[in-house]
């Protein structure tokens, strides 16, 4: 009877090594994934902040050609102003 109560007791004691080691590994794969979402994060913000940048460049090469086109019928609008005001 005692020689089993010594396995029991070596057994009990084996398994509840075996319940820290898991707790600690399940700690250390929430620690893990905390980063990982954090770096995914951190990635993603960057992806669309270059996604972001190269739309406000589309929009700005955009509103500058529209910009140089109204100049340039206002030159020419200018122009014809002119020359109707010298013939007159």
């Amino acid at each position: 009877m005692a020689d089993l109560n010594q396995e029991f007791q070596k057994k009990q004691k084996a398994y509840s090594k075996v319940l820290r080691e898991k707790d600690e590994i399940e700690k250390e794969n929430d620690e893990l994934k905390k980063r990982i979402k954090r770096l995914t994060n951190s990635i993603q913000s960057k992806v669309d902040d270059h996604t972001l940048t190269e739309e406000l460049q589309m929009k700005i090469r955009k509103l500058e050609n529209e910009l140089e086109k109204k100049t340039e019928e206002l030159e020419k609008k200018s122009l014809k102003e002119d020359q109707v005001f010298f013939i007159f």
